[in-house]
């Protein structure tokens, strides 16, 4: 006889077409309504997952919790998922996941001693191949999820029950819903009926989730009457049971089951670039979490400041609510948009207390500088060392009235280090506040000191250059050669070695035809392109600067010295403008290009075009501990890189990005997407128009924001070895402040190296002694890494296999690789 696993829950959006507010309010009923019933019916279970539930209810209904409490304990209620919340499943990196795993873990075992190993993901829109991993680390055996929805078309080579393999050879059991997550009021049992006559296959496990859902709801009486009357009337025929989704997994037998080795994507691919300011603010917090605790437990090492135990729990919240996947997909109202925006600037800003007085304590040992100098500090929050061109603003000490210009070098114990002055934040025209630039390598994990011998000029020595007369404009330093297309601002070709890598009009800006709706649903692409930005005239180029002088050139080079040359550009296309600058270094490095785009445009989308040379590529980019296999058959989702490779020549290209997450991949080219026009929360239903009223509807991100991209060139082996850590480093940059210190008596500087992995976190343990480090081989070979911190006398060496990674315990003169989730060490 089959047996039939009924899953009754509720799902509910904390944030969709309504506020958090709104979101709570739902919460509030629906779990009283389940109780309610739990306690009325019997052998009926409720089950939902979110731990962030559960928390607005203790703190807003603790009589309610106690009452889920005591159902708990019966049976009558689980817990199922056991996470924060259902995030997206694509975008955060996977120590994001990690931390939502283990918020939701810890919530749930402590209130209730309940532990769970099936976690459900049915709405997120896609699902990485990383999750994989993290599952099975975190002790999950199974995973269910909904999308890519069966019957659309998409991901139709995914059996409905499968072995998911991921990266570093783990697995765990799959389960695609194929039929939704919630019922209509009154028609469950009907539902549940027609699902058991459709499934009359040799299975002889199902499972069928029902329940009012998305905007909660759950169980009514009516539907539960009805489903308890077919439970009675089929019982001859099959087994129907108020159930959960383990102990229908735990039914499956994985070693029977088709193996299944991809992403599962693509859906909704709009959702990589939609609501870009909640996608930049995201990664920017991300990283800076991670900073944070690093050089909080630095410090907390050398007993300098306490661990902010405390306070970092709650500021994680701050990003792993913002990952909820119709926020960080871009997909919610603008009410909501504006409520994660406002969350993540509370995480930045209590992030960034914590990195500074962290800095200020392990530099209150620095001494004075010769008269007249000023005193750099930089600090570098990961384990390796870091070279780049490092900018720091700091006063004069009096006001300069006369012509003179005040220059300065930086200098690094007694070496005169390749610098310039460049312009300052501030556009007040008086020699007073400077910013100096300056080509440097910082020690790992600590601050590094550095200072700026000024001098006085009888005037600035730079003037800006008009590059627009030329027919082309070459820059050469260190074996690097740039040429550019002065009559488009794009670069024509850069080489290094003699070794070109692009092709004509990289670095340009794209646009195509989009749509109203900010999921794209069921879309793989947008592919049709309509126009691109073209260099402004003189005139248009004046006004869009806002400049007082009588003429502005629309390509110009703006800083120039010992450390870099930067090339302005001003571009326009429709109803919007874009300011371009290329960074190129003199020394040796990367380089960048920055985008401050005021996009105007509706129904489009805007892409940087980044055609390259190699041939006969292959793609990978980042993923949440991995790196995966990309196409060009449809918009790809990736992390803080892409990379192409040659596969009979031993070239590569990278593309870096601090905020794009959608890439659309052509044979010889990379368009990393960057801004969409849609609407809010605005998708086809069945045949009517999307847009009805004869109103003003807004659009998301209109208006102005900045883009930074790296682009790393070298040989395939050179490459693979650097990228992913030159893409940490980008995304969460050196602090580099100007500070005079106590000059208190001198302490031996702590030494902390990771070799050969990286390393995204440092933390305090749970058990308040120790610290945790997440390490990750981001190679596609075994590795053997070296971790050591003087202060806890850690010198060992540890071995990882390809895109493995390990949470392992230290404390002093003590390492073991410990639990993922409970930290406690693994025998």
């Amino acid at each position: 006889m089959k047996t039939l696993h009924l899953v009754c829950n509720a799902h509910m959006d904390p944030v969709w077409q309504w506020r958090w507010s709104e979101g709570l309010g739902a919460a509030l009923s629906t779990f009283r309504v389940a109780a309610d019933f739990c306690e009325q019916f019997d052998q009926f279970v409720f089950c939902h997952n979110e731990s962030l539930l559960y928390e607005w209810v203790e703190q807003h209904d603790p009589k309610l919790l106690s009452r889920i409490t005591r159902l708990i304990k019966s049976g009558r209620w689980k817990i199922m998922g056991g996470w924060y919340l259902q995030p997206d499943c694509n975008m955060p990196a996977g120590e994001s996941i990690v931390r939502q795993i283990q918020v939701g873990y810890e919530y749930f075992k402590e209130k209730f001693g309940v532990e769970v190993h099936t976690a459900i993901n049915v709405d997120s829109f896609g699902h990485s191949k990383g999750l994989v991993q993290i599952l099975q680390k975190a002790g999950y055996t199974g995973y269910v999820l909904m999308r890519p929805d069966s019957g659309t078309g998409l991901l139709e080579d995914l059996p409905q029950r499968f072995c998911w393999e991921g990266y570093a050879d783990t697995r765990i059991k799959g389960y695609r819903l194929n039929t939704p997550y919630n019922t209509l009021y009154g028609t469950s049992a009907k539902v549940i009926e027609d699902y058991i006559a459709q499934n009359d296959t040799e299975e002889t496990v199902l499972m069928r989730f029902w329940g009012i859902g998305d905007h909660g709801g759950g169980p009514s009486r009516v539907d539960l009457t009805q489903v308890n009357e077919l439970i009675a009337r089929k019982k001859d025929e099959v087994e129907i049971v108020h159930s959960t989704p383990d102990a229908f997994m735990d039914a499956l037998d994985i070693n029977t089951l088709p193996t299944f080795e991809r992403d599962l994507n693509p859906i909704d691919a709009g959702c990589y670039t939609s609501m870009h300011r909640v996608k930049q603010l995201h990664r920017r917090l991300e990283g800076q979490l991670m900073m944070a605790e690093r050089v909080a437990s630095l410090c907390d090492m050398c007993g300098l400041v306490a661990y902010p135990s405390a306070q970092m729990p709650e500021l994680w919240k701050d990003l792993l609510f913002s990952q909820f996947h119709d926020i960080l997909p871009g997909t919610s109202i603008k009410p909501a948009e504006e409520d994660a925006i406002q969350r993540l600037y509370h995480g930045l800003e209590a992030t960034d207390r914590i990195l500074i007085g962290n800095l200020y304590a392990l530099a209150q040992d620095q001494q004075p500088p010769e008269e007249g100098d000023i005193p750099l500090l930089v600090l570098n929050p990961h384990p390796y060392p870091v070279t780049e061109v490092f900018s720091c603003e700091f006063m004069l000490a009096d006001q300069n009235w006369t012509p003179n210009f005040t220059s300065g070098t930086v200098y690094q114990n007694g070496v005169a280090l390749p610098t310039q002055m460049e312009k300052e934040h501030s556009s007040m025209n008086l020699d007073w506040r400077k910013q100096v630039c300056f080509t440097a390598t910082l020690a790992p994990l600590s601050v590094n000191r550095f200072d700026c011998h000024l001098e006085t000029l009888p005037e600035k020595p730079f003037r800006i250059r008009d590059l627009t007369a030329l027919p082309e404009y070459c820059f050469e330093a260190n074996g690097l050669v740039c040429v550019f297309d002065t009559s488009t601002g794009t670069m024509k070709s850069l080489q290094r070695d003699g070794v070109n890598f692009i092709r004509p009009g990289f670095g340009g800006l794209a646009v195509y035809r989009d749509d109203c709706d900010p999921w794209l649903i069921n879309g793989k692409s947008i592919t049709e392109k309509i126009g691109e930005f073209r260099l402004l005239d003189r005139e248009e180029a004046t006004r869009y600067a806002a400049c007082e002088v009588a003429e502005v050139s629309p390509m110009r080079i703006i800083e120039d010295g010992n450390a870099r040359t930067c090339i302005e550009v001003l571009l326009g296309y429709g109803q919007s403008y874009a300011r371009m600058l290329y960074r190129l270094p003199k020394q040796g490095g990367d380089i960048q290009l920055e985008y401050t785009v005021h996009w105007n445009e509706k129904d489009t989308m805007l892409r940087a075009m980044l055609p390259h040379a190699l041939q006969d590529v292959a793609y990978t980019g980042q993923d949440m501990f991995g790196n995966k296999k990309l196409t060009t058959e449809y918009e790809m989702v990736a992390q803080r890189w892409v990379m192409a490779e040659e596969q009979k020549e031993n070239r590569a290209l990278a593309v870096l990005n601090d905020s794009c997450y959608g890439t659309m991949l052509q044979p010889d080219a990379i368009f990393p997407s960057m801004l969409r026009a849609p609407t809010y929360t605005c998708h086809r239903i069945e045949d009517r128009p999307r847009l009805p009223l004869e109103r003003y509807y807004p659009r998301m991100d209109q208006g102005e924001h900045t883009f930074r991209f790296a682009i790393l060139i070298g040989t395939r082996d050179e490459l693979r070895a650097t990228a992913d850590k030159k893409a940490q480093v980008f995304n969460e940059f050196p602090i580099a402040v100007s500070a005079f210190c106590g000059g208190y008596e001198k302490r031996e500087a702590a030494i902390f190296r990771v070799e050969n992995v990286r390393m995204d976190t440092c933390k305090k343990a749970k058990d308040g002694k120790g610290y945790i480090l997440r390490l990750f081989n981001y190679q596609n070979e075994s590795v053997s890494a070296r971790i050591f911190i003087d202060v806890l006398k850690i010198d060992v060496t540890i071995d990882f296999i390809a895109q493995e990674f390990k949470t392992v315990y230290v404390s002093d003169g003590y390492f073991a690789e410990a639990d993922l989730l409970t930290e406690k060490i693994i025998k």
